[in-house]
């Protein structure tokens, strides 16, 4: 290249801002969490009633859903036990780039037999093939030039082996013998191949999930049936109910999730800004220090021993209760109403390591309301919720610093 040629490409290189240069330098990296859902034919008709789910057209009637709607979506799929649902590991890409998962076991069935005659006798000789079975996902996203959105194509396909219907076929060993009688004729059968997929380009909204369907299967459901009488009784209910197996139309969904993780630039900002936040609602170990105020005179423009802080309040609360794979307890909606009940100031003395200063008496009747819900998953799935009225009673003690002039308390 010669002199002009660098010179020129110098110089366009020199007009690009800043941020344009970083970021050719560096992509966006994309978290994509995938779902796949298998639903009862009545479940997705309550789902489609609470417009959380579309048709079951493969590609089409695709429905988007917030953090809010999927928590919904899936708090009905915990209340049927015939749902069942595979989560695929989360797949971290950056912007334009394709990642693939593969969870497959192969398995060999037989597809045809024949019948070959040879000097020993009749051979069977049969016809065997090897099916990969399992789950195959391919993903490849690329980042709108707002950052608000994701396109995502997507193509996924499960393959399994239907036993419960299977495919019969007939194979003629021998023909009609001297008296007349048919030949020997043997039956086989062979399982089903179930393949289901999704194919499909959409751009979903940075956090926001999207469902599609992917087809229909039909499985086989064991239901108990007990009279009425006998439902309550725990030890008669194993002689009087029997167990019952009748097909029923399953619906499969594919949930697509896209988050964009923000550049190392803008997450030390927010860092930053939530250290700040931190120290403006005093962190734990500042809770029972006792802080430094200007003098009472000068309070009235700047604030001095205010409210007690929301998180100081929720600390003093406590954490709720919880049991891990069996318990979860959430706040939700909470409103705090705080009340000062004293406030007394002291006279000036001399305070060690702080000097002359006078000692604010501070107390606060914090009255919290909020709902309170509490799930759990054994022996059966439940959610309860509530509403609940918590009392905090919270010393705000405080000093106040003194001129120099005044004269101490005696």
């Amino acid at each position: 290249m010669s002199r002009h040629g660098w010179s020129i490409w110098i110089l366009a290189a020199s007009m690009l801002p800043v941020g344009t240069l970083r970021a050719a330098e560096q992509k966006s990296e994309i978290i994509v969490e995938v779902k796949y859902v298998l639903l009862a034919h009545d479940v997705a008709e309550q789902l489609k009633q609470m417009r959380l789910l579309g048709g079951s057209k493969r590609g089409k009637d695709i429905v988007y859903l917030s953090d809010r709607e999927m928590r919904l979506f899936m708090e009905v799929l915990q209340n049927d036990v015939r749902s069942n649902v595979l989560q695929a590991p989360k797949l971290t890409m950056l912007d334009g780039q394709s990642g693939e998962i593969e969870a497959l076991d192969e398995q060999t069935i037989t597809r045809g037999a024949m019948v070959v005659q040879t000097e020993h006798g009749i051979v069977l000789t049969s016809h065997q093939e090897t099916v990969p079975v399992g789950t195959k996902l391919h993903l490849r996203s690329n980042i709108s030039a707002d950052r608000r959105s994701v396109r995502v194509e997507l193509n996924t396909q499960i393959t399994n082996l239907d036993e419960s219907q299977p495919d019969s076929f007939t194979i003629q060993i021998s023909d009609k013998n001297a008296n007349g009688k048919a030949g020997t004729i043997l039956e086989m059968k062979r399982p089903r191949i179930v393949k289901m997929s999704a194919e499909n380009t959409m751009d979903i909204v940075d956090g926001k999930t999207a469902v599609l369907p992917a087809g229909m299967k039909l499985c086989q459901v064991s239901e108990t049936v007990c009279p009425e009488w006998v439902k309550e009784i725990p030890l008669l209910r194993n002689l009087f109910c029997t167990t019952e197996t009748h097909p029923e139309v399953h619906h499969l969904f594919v949930t697509v999730t896209p988050r964009i993780v923000a550049p190392k630039e803008k997450e030390e900002k927010r860092t930053q800004k939530e250290s700040a936040k931190k120290l403006s609602t005093r962190p734990d170990c500042c809770d029972y220090r006792t802080p430094i105020y200007p003098p009472v005179s000068q309070c009235e423009k700047i604030d001095c021993g205010g409210e007690p802080a929301r998180s100081r309040v929720l600390r003093a609360m406590g954490p709720p209760v919880t049991v891990p794979g069996l318990l979860e307890t959430s706040r939700d909606d909470i409103r705090i109403v705080a009340e000062r009940t004293v406030s007394k100031l002291d006279l000036p003395r001399f305070y060690p390591l702080v000097g002359l200063a006078q000692f604010h008496h501070s107390r606060w009747k914090c009255t919290v309301s909020y709902t309170e819900t509490v799930r759990g998953s054994y022996p059966i799935a439940f959610r309860w919720t509530r509403p609940m009225i918590h009392v905090v009673y919270l010393n705000a003690d405080h000093l106040h610093s003194v001129p120099s002039d005044t004269e101490p308390k005696k």
